[in-house]
């Protein structure tokens, strides 16, 4: 697999590798997980012999301008951002694909709130994440082995 195909992927399978083709094929790639370890372990993994790129880890604590001098920094951007941080690197998806991975777990993540510095609101992460999602719908994947009914789906 060259891209991660857009749409909602059933994935089926814990593990098969579609955080990898996304890390390791194609443009520029924004890839939304629920938690900070998810991040931490693949970020540790890059660059690798398969992959020259390094993966730019966003959340508490990582601002803006350090995504920004990231972006400046390569030629190709990786970034796996958390849920309630992705508001940080909403200024780059005119030009990137965004990946929601774990995307069942949105819907649990409903309770947890987002500060917007450029609002100064507070909005739940799950409302955020798909506001974000169908403004860039044409390049959107939603990615689970264990998915949300499309029914619950927005």
């Amino acid at each position: 697999m060259e891209v991660v195909p857009a749409g909602y992927i059933d994935k089926t399978i814990c593990g098969c590798g579609l955080s990898t083709v996304a890390l390791e094929k194609g443009g520029n790639t924004i890839i939304t997980v629920p938690s900070r370890e998810l991040i931490r372990n693949k970020v540790s993994q890059y660059p690798n012999k398969r992959s020259n790129n390094p993966v730019f880890g966003v959340y508490g604590g990582i601002t803006v301008e350090d995504v920004n001098e990231f972006v400046e920094s390569v030629d190709v951007f990786k970034i796996m951002v958390t849920y309630d941080s992705l508001w940080k690197v909403e200024h780059l998806l005119d030009n990137s694909h965004l990946i929601i991975d774990e995307s069942n777990k949105l819907l649990s993540s409903s309770a947890l709130k987002s500060n917007s510095k450029s609002t100064s609101t507070s909005v739940d992460v799950t409302t955020q994440v798909f506001d974000i999602a169908y403004k860039y719908r044409d390049t959107v994947s939603f990615i689970s082995a264990t998915p949300t009914p499309l029914e619950y789906m927005p």
